[in-house]
């Protein structure tokens, strides 16, 4: 039995070779007899699937198909593209699709038909309204259509009706005696200058409905049937000088506007100067974009130039100001007690704003403010020696090579405050308060830093352990340590709201890798607009009719303590 099925297995194979190669001679033989390609119908293959018995089981390389289903390494693969054909979502409407095999590589690929978006469509009904006694206008109807899928087809329902004007007015008092027709008003004025290329738009309105016929150096161009309101555009393609006429006629007469056209040749390209610059035929003049503009809460003066045609106008900026508290160089002593006195500078608050072209200023206000220079008084008089009553950071201090690191002291009289390091003088504050020094760590090891405050009255001293140790190789990677070494930066303080478009954001950062450093998200994003406060109302329209009208008010955002408000 075994031997049988193997010579029948075997038997069928060699079948199936041989009318393969049979159907390959006869399509090469028609090929080469047959009438020319283009005049063949497309022939129709059927899928192999439905070739074959449906319970026997043939086996092609790594294929098998069983039955109707086609088997790849032993997975079922649903070959019936159409199983996907059906309606879907396009936009606000829909589509429906065809689904077919672009190719095994490929795969499954579709063309679409009775494809919609939602809109107003005419219906094809038109109706004359009355305008006055002696005219009407027509009006034709439209239903707005909302598609939706349904059934596996694009269908439509109707949601609004409206009529809307055509533009075609009909005069229905031609044997009554009226006034005379007349142009009322028109566009452009005469002379119109253009250059080779430009489109020229020509308009006029008449006073009742008419025929308007537009002429082309006399030639007619256009003719509007019964309307009030007529336009001709008109390409610039011929240089030289033309006339443009408009004549507007019906039964009560005639009026007529006539234009000069003088068409230019368009230079080749732009000359590449400020006052000529861009692409060809799109020259601007850059100058023409000088003057002040806005910038952060104040302004700046922009003087524009030409970059190149390729790039167009750039610009550099000059006298650029936000607003702020500006020194204006007055000082005076204040008296802190009976034996001493402190400085302080006048500041003034400037507004800036654009007028005149230029960046300006208004002074809104005016504050004097300690400038930390103190001054003794009662030098000759018996004083308690100064003192340090407060410093700051606390000793012992540890840090990392490459950081920087702020030694302060408070003195409870003014007194020069000289700093050291290793009991190496690095600095000194003269006549202070308050003092401040900065030191870099630069050097690994066990440092002493020394503060000691001095004047006529004695002297009072501060000293610090400062230990430096090795910075990691690399940056931890975090939120508060990210970057590349030995720039290890702390993410979170960037944490706030910025400026987005004419309103705020606020921004959370967080460490996106060293080697990308911080990136952040965005919440809580506005833009000025005007919003639902989700109030309504109904208002009276006639005696018989009413409206819903709804509240909105006018957002305006900006950062405030951190937040987008």
């Amino acid at each position: 039995m075994k031997r049988e099925r193997v010579i029948e297995l075997w038997l069928a194979g060699f079948v199936l070779v041989v009318g393969l190669i049979v159907v390959v001679v006869l399509l090469g033989t028609a090929a080469a007899d047959g009438p020319p390609m283009s005049e063949r119908a497309h022939l129709s293959f059927s899928p192999i699937h439905n070739l074959l018995s449906t319970n026997t089981v043939y086996v092609f390389g790594h294929l098998s198909v069983v039955g109707n289903k086609i088997k790849k390494n032993n997975f079922e693969v649903d070959p019936l593209c159409n199983e996907q054909d059906g309606c879907y979502p396009y936009a606000d409407g829909c589509e429906e699709r065809d689904y077919y095999c672009a190719g095994n590589g490929t795969g499954c690929n579709y063309t679409f038909s009775n494809r919609h978006t939602d809109s107003w469509v005419d219906t094809g009904n038109t109706r004359w309204v009355d305008v006055d006694e002696c005219e009407e206008k027509e009006q034709k109807e439209q239903e707005y259509r909302d598609y939706k899928c349904s059934e596996g087809s694009c269908y439509y329902s109707i949601n609004d009706t409206k009529w809307i004007d055509t533009g075609i007015y009909n005069a229905t008092c031609i044997g009554v005696s009226l006034a005379p027709l007349e142009i009322t008003s028109f566009t452009p004025l005469s002379y119109v200058d253009d250059t080779v290329g430009n489109g020229r738009t020509f308009d006029v309105t008449v006073n009742q409905a008419a025929k308007v016929s537009w002429y082309l150096n006399d030639m007619l161009v256009l003719t509007n049937e019964s309307v009030l309101e007529a336009k001709c555009m008109l390409l610039a393609d011929v240089v030289g000088e033309h006339s443009v006429t408009a004549i507007a006629s019906n039964a009560n007469g005639s009026d007529m506007q006539m234009w000069i056209w003088v068409v230019t040749e368009l230079p080749k390209e732009c000359e590449g100067t400020d006052t000529c610059c861009g692409s060809y035929p799109s020259c601007g003049n850059c100058n023409e974009q000088d003057g002040c503009y806005p910038y952060g809460d104040g302004c700046e003066e922009r003087d524009y130039y030409c970059a190149g045609n390729g790039t167009g106008c750039n610009y550099t900026s000059s006298n650029r100001h936000n607003d702020s508290w500006v020194d204006t160089g007055n000082t005076r002593w204040v008296d802190v007690n009976e034996c001493e006195e402190k400085e302080q500078k006048e500041q003034e608050y400037r507004d800036y704003k654009c007028s005149a072209g230029s960046c300006n200023y208004n002074i809104n206000d005016t504050k004097w403010i300690d400038t930390g220079i103190y001054n003794s008084t009662c030098i000759d008089v018996s004083l308690a020696p100064p003192g340090i009553t407060s410093f700051a950071p606390l000793s012992y201090v540890d840090d990392t090579v490459g950081n920087g690191r702020a030694f302060n002291v408070t003195t409870n009289q003014a007194a020069n405050v000289s700093w050291y390091l290793n009991d190496m003088l690095v600095l000194t504050n003269e006549s202070v308060r308050e003092a401040k020094c900065t030191l870099h760590a630069d050097v690994v090891g066990v440092h002493n830093v020394t503060a000691i405050a001095s004047n006529a009255n004695g002297s009072d001293m501060q000293m610090w352990i400062w230990a430096v140790t090795e910075h990691p190789k690399e940056c931890e990677g975090t939120d508060t340590c990210c970057g590349i070494y030995p720039n290890c930066g702390n993410c979170n303080e960037q944490d706030g709201c910025y400026p987005h478009g004419d309103g705020c954001e606020e921004r959370d950062y967080y460490c996106a890798g060293n080697g990308t450093a911080c990136n952040y998200t965005s919440s809580n994003r506005h833009n000025d607009s005007w919003v639902d406060t989700g109030n309504t109302r109904w208002v009276d329209v006639s005696e018989c009719q009413e409206k819903e009208q709804k509240e909105q008010e006018y957002r305006d955002y900006k950062c405030s303590a951190g937040s987008c408000n």
